[in-house]
């Protein structure tokens, strides 16, 4: 066999691999992975899974201006953008769990692990960035997005500066017509990691808060200055949303919050005014406004 022939083979076969793995997590990976990197996988994937159970099964979450509730069918039925900053997206792990929201995952040996884990939360997984919009990643999220799928993006992913949002969440709000909501995060307790995004972790028991900011409405035919408008725009608002909910995630403020109904329960028929009341109903405990 010649070299030349022998390397046409090679490639096929890591070609064909390239295929199988794709296909485990719905969405062409392109990466490329090793056997040791798959079982590295499975291993670090199964730890991980159990200290989020721990994490997530003994923390307490509320939230304010749920965002699946009917208040923001007032921009019409169609999916969610939810916009969160890197270090902060553990809390949505337990509030969207089983909810088939897409996420976006690396093609590294890294974005393996928190594919598998994020897939047995009951997350659906498109693998790639979308902060480039010609990416495999951007045109597979427009395409879930379109298909009536939510999505929810680390905005400053995938690898910083932490705390700037990146284009690509404005432009597949552009591409899909889809609000994107601003959520911030506040934890009570937690473990905060040296990587660039500053990772926090609940530890057990914490009390997490989850502060839905008003919708931002990218038009179709958006200029790139407006497009940039809109970036600073999200930018300010996640920043002023963590800072809120770091505020109420004290007891006091805590004990005002909301109690999730959570994805499943929302209904897209709802009236506006079935979905966080009054302004009196806001600032009541969540005894006096009835909740579960």
């Amino acid at each position: 066999m010649t070299g030349d022939s022998s390397a046409s083979l090679n490639r096929a076969a890591s070609k064909s691999r390239e295929k199988r793995l794709s296909l485990t997590r719905g969405h062409p990976s392109g990466g490329h992975l090793t056997r040791a990197d798959l079982r590295r996988a499975a291993i670090f994937s199964t730890i991980a899974r159990l200290g989020m159970w721990l994490a997530a099964s003994t923390m307490r979450l509320r939230t304010v201006n749920e965002p699946k509730m009917a208040g923001y069918r007032r921009l019409g039925p169609g999916p969610l953008l939810f916009a969160l900053w890197h270090g902060d997206f553990f809390p949505i792990f337990k509030y969207a769990s089983h909810s088939g929201t897409y996420i976006v995952v690396s093609r590294s040996p890294d974005g393996e692990i928190l594919a598998r884990v994020a897939e047995a939360a009951g997350f659906r997984t498109v693998r790639g960035s979308p902060t480039r919009g010609a990416t495999r990643a951007m045109v597979d999220l427009v395409r879930v997005v379109r298909g009536g799928a939510d999505a929810a993006i680390a905005v400053d992913g995938p690898k910083g500066p932490g705390l700037v949002v990146k284009a690509g969440i404005i432009l597949l709000a552009k591409k899909t017509g889809c609000p994107i909501v601003p959520i911030g995060a506040g934890l009570s307790r937690y473990k905060q990691f040296a990587s660039w995004d500053r990772f926090r972790m609940p530890l057990p028991f914490a009390r997490v808060l989850l502060y839905a900011g008003t919708p931002i409405r990218v038009p179709a035919d958006a200029s790139d200055q407006l497009l940039e408008t809109h970036r600073v725009e999200l930018q300010a608002s996640l920043l002023e949303l963590r800072e809120k909910a770091r505020e109420l995630v004290g007891p006091a403020g805590f004990r005002r919050a909301e109690i999730p109904r959570g994805f499943a329960s929302f209904a897209s028929t709802s009236s506006p005014d079935d979905v966080t009341g009054s302004e009196n109903d806001r600032a009541a405990g969540p005894a006096e406004r009835g909740n579960p």
